[in-house]
C-alpha cells in the first residue's frame, strides 16, 4: 500500500528557502512521521517567485482585507501569493496529498499564530496566506503546524487522520 502524501513547508524539510536563506528542518517531526508518510514540499514564497534570500513580508490589514506587504518597500504582493495559492492547491489535489504540515508563524504558512500587524493596534494573530487559502480550499484536509506535532501523541493523532483521509480518497 503506497504511503499516504503529505504537503509540508519546505523549510521543515531541510531546504533553505528562507526569505533569510535559512532553513527551519524539523527533526523529530521528520522522524516521527517521515516513514509513514510522501512528503511533498512546498514554499508559496518561492513558488511566487520571489526567490532567496528575499525582502521580508508581514500581513497587514488594509481596510477589509489582510494583505501581505513586503516589510521595507511595502510592496503589495498578495496578488503574487493569490496566483501560487490557486495553482499550489489544484497541483495538491491533483496529487491525492491527505494533509499539510506547514511552519508556524510563517506569513505565507502559519496556521494561528501569525502576527497581523493593525492600524494603530497591537497586531492580532491569524492565519499566514497560503495557510488561508488551502484550509479555505481544502476544509476537510487535516492541517497541523510543527509546533502542534511537538510529542508522539500528536504525531499519532495526525497521522491517524492523514490515512482515514487517505482511505476517503482511495
Amino acid at each position: 500500500m503506497p504511503k499516504p502524501r503529505v504537503a509540508i513547508s519546505a523549510c521543515l524539510l531541510g531546504e533553505a528557502v528562507r526569505w533569510d536563506g535559512q532553513e527551519k528542518r524539523a527533526p523529530a517531526l521528520l522522524a516521527a512521521l517521515g516513514p509513514h508518510v510522501e512528503w511533498v514540499p512546498v514554499c508559496p514564497e518561492v513558488g511566487a517567485g520571489f526567490g532567496v534570500p528575499r525582502e521580508p513580508i508581514h500581513l497587514e490589514r488594509v481596510g477589509d482585507r489582510v494583505r501581505v506587504l513586503s516589510n521595507e518597500t511595502r510592496r503589495d504582493v498578495t496578488p503574487a501569493l493569490d496566483a501560487f495559492a490557486d495553482h499550489e492547491i489544484a497541483r495538491l489535489r491533483g496529487l491525492g496529498v491527505c494533509g499539510l504540515v506547514l511552519k508556524s508563524r510563517s506569513p505565507s504558512c502559519g496556521l494561528y499564530d501569525t502576527p497581523i500587524a493593525e492600524a494603530g493596534d497591537m497586531p492580532a494573530l491569524g492565519a499566514g496566506h497560503f495557510a488561508f487559502c488551502a484550509t479555505g480550499a481544502e476544509p476537510t484536509l487535516p492541517f497541523a503546524d510543527e509546533n502542534e506535532l511537538g510529542d508522539a501523541a500528536a504525531c499519532a493523532q495526525f497521522l491517524d487522520r492523514v490515512r482515514a483521509m487517505a482511505g476517503r480518497a482511495g
